[in-house]
C-alpha cells in the first residue's frame, strides 16, 4: 500500500466535500436497491477534470460533474446537484482516506464535533481502494451524499453539512491543490 499522508497526497489521493448545518447523525443506508448498481452521472455533465501526480507518481484522475453550468461552490451555500468522480491509479486503505479527510478538514478549519461524528461513520461506507477503482460521491438537491464504488452503491450520509464540508477538500478556496480546484471549477487563472 502506498502511504503518504493521503489527502495532502490523497487529494493527493481523493475522496472528498461541502457545508451548511448539522442535521442528522451520519449513517450509511444500504437498503435502496435502485441505488445499488448505477451511479447518477448520466443526469450530470462534465464540468472540470484534473490528473493528480505526486513527485511523478500518478495518484488519481478526478472529474467534477454538475447539473448546471456555470457551477458555483462556496462552503456556506447550497450547491446544485453534483458529483465528484475519482479514478485511482494506486492502492489506498480506507483508513488512510479517512485520516486524510480529517487532516484536510483541520487544514480548512472545518473539523468540528459534526465532522468527528462523520469520520466515525465513514469506515462503514468506504472500502479499501485498489488501483483502477472508481469512487463517486453524488450530492443531490437535498444535499444527501451518496457514495458509489465501481458503480455499486456503498452508503450515504444524510447531512447537508457533510456534503459541503467534504467537497470543500477539493473545491473550497484554501484547498491544498489550487490548480486542481481551478481545473475542476473551470476557473480562469
Amino acid at each position: 500500500m502506498v502511504r503518504f499522508t493521503v489527502f495532502g497526497k490523497f487529494i493527493g489521493l481523493g475522496v472528498s466535500a461541502i457545508l451548511l448545518s448539522a442535521a442528522s447523525f451520519a449513517s450509511p443506508s444500504l437498503n435502496n436497491t435502485a441505488q445499488a448498481t448505477a451511479t447518477p452521472l448520466q443526469q450530470l455533465q462534465t464540468h472540470g477534470r484534473y490528473h493528480l501526480t505526486w513527485f511523478g507518481l500518478s495518484i488519481y484522475d478526478i472529474t467534477l460533474w454538475t447539473s448546471e453550468q456555470p457551477f458555483r461552490f462556496a462552503v456556506d451555500q447550497k450547491p446544485s446537484p453534483f458529483a465528484l468522480e475519482i479514478r485511482y491509479k494506486i492502492d489506498v486503505d480506507a483508513d488512510d482516506l479517512i485520516e486524510e479527510t480529517r487532516d484536510q478538514w483541520q487544514e480548512l478549519a472545518l473539523l468540528n464535533d459534526d465532522a468527528k461524528r462523520w469520520l466515525q461513520q465513514l469506515p462503514q461506507i468506504w472500502p479499501d481502494i485498489k488501483e483502477g477503482d472508481r469512487l463517486v460521491m453524488f450530492v443531490d438537491e437535498s444535499l444527501q451524499t451518496r457514495f458509489y464504488h465501481n458503480d455499486r452503491f456503498v452508503g450515504q450520509i444524510d447531512d447537508a453539512a457533510f456534503a459541503t464540508r467534504f467537497s470543500a477538500i477539493w473545491l473550497a478556496e484554501g484547498a491544498e491543490y489550487p490548480d486542481m480546484r481551478k481545473a475542476l471549477l473551470a476557473l480562469r487563472s
